[in-house]
């Protein structure tokens, strides 16, 4: 059995997902970035990123559920060391400021 870890979905909602999202690897620190539309309704600006990072290595996932404004365009997550230099699946959606709505997440390459 295998898992096509880039059709997961982590999180499934209503608010926007994320716009072209990207990740890259410095040391042991994440950083996520997406488009921020320059004509972005007011009341999704302020949503926060969820981001989760899967180690299938190591059977283990770190993530965090309330990190920059959808408006930043960036946000960063440190690894946990034993991660470095395994196989690292990323994946990005953001939850409403007032907690009650979330996006669907997406992978990132």
């Amino acid at each position: 059995m295998s898992l096509d870890y880039s059709k997961a979905l982590v999180s499934m909602g209503g608010l926007q997902p994320a716009i072209a999202p990207a990740v890259h690897l410095t040391g042991t620190l994440l950083t996520f970035t997406w488009l921020v539309d320059p004509n972005m309704d007011w009341g999704i600006k302020n949503d926060r990123t969820m981001l989760l990072v899967y180690c299938p290595e190591l059977g283990k996932a770190s993530y965090f559920f309330s990190g920059a404004r959808r408006s930043t365009g960036t946000d960063t997550m440190e690894l946990p060391p034993e991660y470095v230099g395994k196989e690292l699946h990323c994946y990005i959606a953001f939850k409403s400021s007032d907690g009650k709505g979330i996006s669907d997440s997406v992978y990132c390459e």
